[in-house]
C-alpha cells in the first residue's frame, strides 16, 4: 500500500509546480518577440490565473493532511527530514500570507515579495525532497 504521507507529499508537489509554472509563462510573455505568441500566452495566463488561488487552497489542504499523517506515523521529530519539512512548511505559510497581501492590493512590491517567497519555498521543498529520498 502506498503511504498516505507520500501520496499527499506528491500531490503538494504537483500543485506547487502548477502554480509555479505561472512565473515561466509570464517570463515567456515578457521575453517573446512575436506578438501572436504573446497574445496566445496572455490568453492562457489569464485563464490559468483564475485557478491559481483554488490550486493554492487545495495545496494547503494537502499540506495539512501531510502534516497530520506525518505526526501520526513518525516518532523521530529531531531528524533532518522533519526539520526540513518544518522549514518548508514555514515558508509555505509565509508564501500564503504574501499571496493574501498581494490579493488585497496588487502592487509591484507585493508581487515581488510573493515571487521571491515562492522561489525560496520551492528551494526549501527541493531540499526537503532531497533529504527524504537520499
Amino acid at each position: 500500500m502506498f503511504p498516505l504521507v507520500t501520496l499527499f507529499g506528491y500531490l503538494i508537489v504537483i500543485a506547487i509546480l502548477l502554480n509555479f509554472s505561472m512565473y515561466f509563462i509570464f517570463l515567456w510573455i515578457r521575453n517573446s518577440k512575436n506578438r501572436n505568441i504573446r497574445k496566445k500566452l496572455a490568453t492562457v495566463a489569464r485563464k490559468w490565473m483564475k485557478s491559481h488561488r483554488p490550486v493554492a487552497v487545495v495545496a494547503t489542504c494537502f499540506l495539512l493532511l501531510h502534516v497530520f499523517f506525518v505526526y501520526q506515523q513518525r516518532s523521530d521529530y529531531f531528524s533532518m527530514q522533519f526539520a526540513s519539512g518544518i522549514i518548508a512548511g514555514g515558508m509555505f505559510l509565509i508564501l500564503i500570507i504574501t499571496g493574501l497581501y498581494r490579493n488585497q492590493k496588487a502592487t509591484g512590491r507585493r508581487r515581488r515579495a510573493h515571487q521571491y517567497t515562492a522561489f525560496l519555498f520551492v528551494f526549501f521543498v527541493l531540499i526537503h525532497v532531497a533529504i527524504v529520498y537520499l
